[in-house]
C-alpha cells in the first residue's frame, strides 16, 4: 500500500487506517503537506511507514530469548532438569513474547494516533492562520 498525504482529508484517510492488530502494510508514505517543512516532511514519512509495518517483534524477541534463557539456566544451575524443564522453558518464552509482541504492536498504534493528532493538529494551526491572513 502506499500512502500520500497532502491535505487534512488525506490525513482523515490514513487515520481510519489505524488499527491495533491489522494494520496494512505500507511500502511507501509520501508526506507532501504544505505546513511542514521538507525535513518534517522526512521524519513523518519514516516514522509513519516503521509504526504501520511495526509488527511488534522488536518488543517480543528479546522477551522470548530473556525469559526462556533466565528460566532453563536458573533449573540447569539448581542440577534437576529434566525435558520437561526445557518444555516449560519454551511455554513460558512463547507466552511471554506473544504479550510482549502484543505490548509492542499497541505501543506503535498509540504512536501513530499521536503522529496523526500532531499532523492534524499543525494542518488546522495553519489552516486558520492562512484564513486570518485573507
Amino acid at each position: 500500500m502506499r500512502i500520500i498525504l497532502e491535505n487534512t482529508k488525506d490525513l482523515e484517510k490514513a487515520i481510519a487506517l489505524i488499527s491495533w492488530l491489522n494494520r496494512p502494510s505500507v511500502e511507501q508514505v509520501l508526506v507532501k503537506l504544505p505546513w511542514l517543512e521538507k525535513a518534517e516532511q522526512q521524519q513523518f514519512e519514516k516514522a509513519l511507514k516503521f509504526l504501520f509495518n511495526d509488527c511488534g517483534c522488536q518488543w517480543g524477541t528479546p522477551a522470548f530469548l530473556i525469559i526462556f534463557t533466565w528460566y532453563f539456566s536458573t533449573k540447569l544451575r539448581e542440577g534437576d532438569f529434566s525435558w520437561n524443564d526445557l518444555g516449560m522453558s519454551l511455554l513460558i518464552g512463547v507466552f511471554t513474547a506473544l504479550t510482549a509482541k502484543l505490548l509492542g504492536l499497541a505501543w506503535s498504534h498509540w504512536r501513530l494516533k499521536i503522529w496523526f493528532r500532531r499532523m492534524m493538529l499543525l494542518g488546522k494551526v495553519m489552516e486558520g492562520c492562512s484564513e486570518d491572513e485573507t
